[in-house]
């Protein structure tokens, strides 16, 4: 919730297919360091953003075919 109310309410985090274009889903990038943190900083801005803001940010950026699955369920 720190992380959320210091930056990720100001800032809201890029979806990594837009962050960073060239690296698979797939790639252990998104499992360590920092695509894991990027990845972790999305799931912390859904859960503690507005409802509203919550569905802006999903409209926004709808997940690609192959990114499908990376927001949590709501």
């Amino acid at each position: 919730m720190d992380r959320f109310n210091t930056l990720l309410k100001v800032t809201p985090p890029l979806p990594p297919w837009i962050a960073y274009p060239d690296i698979e889903p797939s790639d252990m990038f998104f499992r360590m360091g920092d695509g894991e943190s990027l990845i972790t900083d999305i799931h912390i801005y859904l859960k503690y953003t507005s409802e509203n803001e919550r569905h802006q940010y999903l409209n926004k950026y709808k997940e690609p075919t192959d990114w499908v699955g990376l927001y949590p369920k709501t």
